[in-house]
């Protein structure tokens, strides 16, 4: 299985690394043409799992952090020539213990955004009652304000941390490490990962308004992006265990 090794996540945030959006959308599109059946199946029984997961309410991003990782692992054995098994898109929940924690730093950071919001809508509804009708056009731009910074923030949030489950699943790295990583390397490409990100979830948000079994196609369109991203700039061939000590090290 390829690596992401220490000395070349270093590399790329003291020099930077070039982005190729089209590439990444090109590569994402015909890596899915070469397994579609078994990638929209895996899409599907990823929902199914996140939806059994909500009672656990860290479930579903757990299963989202997982499932772009067993796209990559596939996307991986496909570029290699070998053959993929649907087992093998499983392999995304392997060290799952820090993607779990990852999934709680992706829940702590949701709640902190969504405070503000739920403290303007608290104080719009307090003071909608007490105030005359003037207040009514002002509280409502208050809200329309505060869906924007929430969701801004959100699509800042999932920028940021683009790189994090792939540090931890082909790297030695820990959630904390794996998200403080992620975010040096996302300064590094501010507005371009900002908008790659955007653009792969407007498409992903298609497929369910157009047609809502779509998702199962354009989810994995967005994952594959991702990992021809992840792979473009962060991953190494195989390497063997003494190259893998030393290029640590350094």
């Amino acid at each position: 299985m390829a690596k992401i090794l220490r000395s070349t996540v270093d590399s790329r945030i003291r020099n930077g690394f070039e982005f190729q959006f089209s590439k990444y959308l090109s590569d994402s599109f015909n890596l899915i043409g070469k397994d579609f059946g078994q990638f929209v199946l895996f899409a599907f029984l990823s929902f199914l799992i996140a939806c059994v997961s909500v009672i656990t309410i860290i479930g579903p991003s757990v299963v989202y952090i997982c499932t772009l990782n067993g796209f990559a692992v596939a996307a991986d054995k496909i570029e290699k020539n070998e053959k993929v098994e649907l087992n093998d898109f499983f392999k995304g929940y392997d060290k799952l213990g820090d993607k779990i924690v990852l999934a709680l730093i992706y829940l702590g950071i949701t709640i902190i955004l969504y405070i503000p919001m739920l403290i303007m809508l608290f104080s719009i509804g307090y003071f909608s009652g007490t105030i005359d009708q003037n207040f009514q056009p002002a509280g409502f731009l208050f809200i329309i304000i505060s869906y924007i910074v929430y969701y801004g923030g959100m699509l800042i949030l999932h920028s940021s941390l683009i790189f994090s489950s792939y540090l931890i699943h082909f790297g030695d790295y820990s959630a904390g490490e794996a998200a403080s990583k992620s975010f040096q390397l996302y300064k590094k490409n501010f507005w371009m990962t900002t908008i790659f990100v955007l653009v792969m979830g407007i498409l992903a948000y298609l497929g369910i308004v157009f047609c809502i079994i779509g998702v199962f196609a354009s989810f994995p369109v967005m994952g594959l992006a991702y990992y021809s991203l992840i792979k473009d700039s962060l991953l190494s061939g195989e390497y063997s265990e003494i190259e893998q000590i030393g290029g640590a090290s350094l």
